[in-house]
């Protein structure tokens, strides 16, 4: 794997991470907008991994990664008034984020 495309899944893990986070917060446009992006970021890994470090190929990945994250950036904003719907339909759900999401408290954020 080159350094261009682990750069590449990495955004596309942080944006799964991201749509995951979203999801369980009640954030469901946002979160599809996150899994839309990594998709179509992955998809294009793929066409450079096949083209063998062509440069247009390498071209079209920076392109992708650009696009993604343009895209989330024109997502809804996070609404705050979902996330107590969302995280008792998570948790009814039984889904863990266990492994997917840090965990953060108030104390890890320097609140006493």
């Amino acid at each position: 794997m080159s350094a261009l495309t682990r750069k590449a899944t990495s955004l596309a893990t942080a944006m799964c991470r991201d749509a995951f986070g979203n999801y369980k917060a009640g954030q469901d446009v946002r979160s599809m907008g996150f899994l839309a992006a990594a998709i179509k970021l992955l998809d294009e890994v793929k066409e450079c991994e096949d083209a063998k470090s062509d440069f247009r190929a390498e071209a079209a990945l920076q392109a992708a990664m650009t696009a993604a994250l343009e895209s989330t950036d024109k997502l809804q904003a996070f609404d705050d008034a979902y996330m107590e719907v969302g995280a008792k339909r998570f948790e009814e759900l039984g889904l863990s984020s266990d492994g997917v999401l840090a965990e953060i408290t108030a104390d890890d954020l320097g609140a006493a």
